[in-house]
């Protein structure tokens, strides 16, 4: 199983100054987290990710569900979106 680092990841940045990742940095990291849920769990990938939003959510965690809220979107787009195949 594979484990998800909601938070971004700071290096080099002095103690307790977190910033946010810039928009494209972050979207590509929802995207590929999204994908990587649907290749390990198919249809039942949303449901996941909406378990682990609710875990967030139960935690007070709101960077994490802030986070899982844009996977749960993306996954949700991607199913209406049209495949190509």
């Amino acid at each position: 199983m594979l484990k998800y680092i909601a938070r971004p990841v700071m290096v080099n940045a002095p103690r307790g100054a977190a910033k946010k990742p810039d928009r494209s940095t972050h979207q590509t990291r929802v995207a590929q987290i999204a994908g990587e849920l649907i290749a390990e769990h198919g249809p039942k990938a949303v449901h996941v990710a909406i378990g682990r939003l609710n875990d967030a959510i139960d935690r007070g965690d709101r960077i994490s569900r802030d986070f899982y809220a844009e996977i749960v979107c993306a996954i949700i787009e991607q199913d209406r979106s049209p495949s190509i195949f």
